[in-house]
């Protein structure tokens, strides 16, 4: 379930030294409701996860975070705008946590996380999401994709041209699927990149079509760069 409400629901999982009672203690600046569920099993979590609207998870797991990963995995493909911190004791120089800083998945650095800082790490994220709208001719629409992809953010930046509509959608900072005016893929994504007017706005990623991106988006963009040189070159 996504929540579309102007709330916070944080659902905390896993027994370690970040204890639940840090979190419902902790008085983060956020101006929104915050509403905390508690599970200590990832089974029970799913459960959880199902029958609330949440909106953001924070998984204090032991070295074994394998079944976290793959957790995350799972819960992402039904409700892909969910945020997820991931504290746990495995090595900074794992395959694992190599994988979950790819993936886009906010992991703090191995010194103590304050709860306060991650709650406000979510708020950020979802107040700038519902306000992220403008014109392309005074932000760049690369600057935008840049800044969301940084933020590892959830959601669809659209785009509204006279030539014609577009979306980018953007899972956990990674650049998964472009359409724009009958296009798709790279070549949808270049297209809106090459845009110096029109109108857009990120909105929650509530569904998600089949991802026709696979490349990292540091990578997407280089290669949409290159693209776009290669043919201003030629029309010279």
């Amino acid at each position: 379930m996504v929540n579309n409400t102007l709330s916070l629901d944080v659902l905390l999982i896993g027994r370690s030294h970040h204890a639940h009672s840090k979190y419902r203690s902790c008085t983060p600046t956020v101006r929104l409701p915050i509403h905390y569920h508690e599970s200590e099993s990832l089974g029970r979590a799913e459960s959880i996860l199902r029958l609330n609207p949440i909106t953001a998870v924070v998984l204090a797991m032991d070295s074994q975070a394998l079944s976290a990963f793959d957790f995350i995995h799972n819960a992402t493909t039904h409700c892909p705008d969910i945020q997820f911190c991931l504290i746990t004791e495995t090595p900074p120089e794992s395959v694992l946590l190599r994988n979950i800083r790819v993936a886009g998945i906010f992991h703090p650095s191995d010194e103590e996380a304050r709860p306060e800082d991650i709650i406000e790490a979510f708020f950020n994220s979802k107040e700038q999401l519902e306000s992220m709208k403008g014109n392309i001719d005074a932000v760049p629409l690369r600057d935008v994709v840049q800044m969301q992809c940084h933020q590892r953010a959830n959601g669809h930046l659209k785009v509204n041209t006279s030539g014609g509509t577009g979306r980018i959608e953007i899972v956990r900072g990674q650049l998964r699927y472009a359409a724009f005016n009958g296009t798709f893929g790279m070549e949808a994504l270049v297209s809106m990149l090459s845009l110096e007017q029109g109108e857009f706005i990120m909105t929650p990623l509530q569904d998600v079509h089949a991802p026709n991106l696979e490349d990292q988006w540091e990578s997407l963009m280089m290669n949409a760069a290159l693209i776009q040189d290669e043919r201003s070159q030629v029309a010279k």
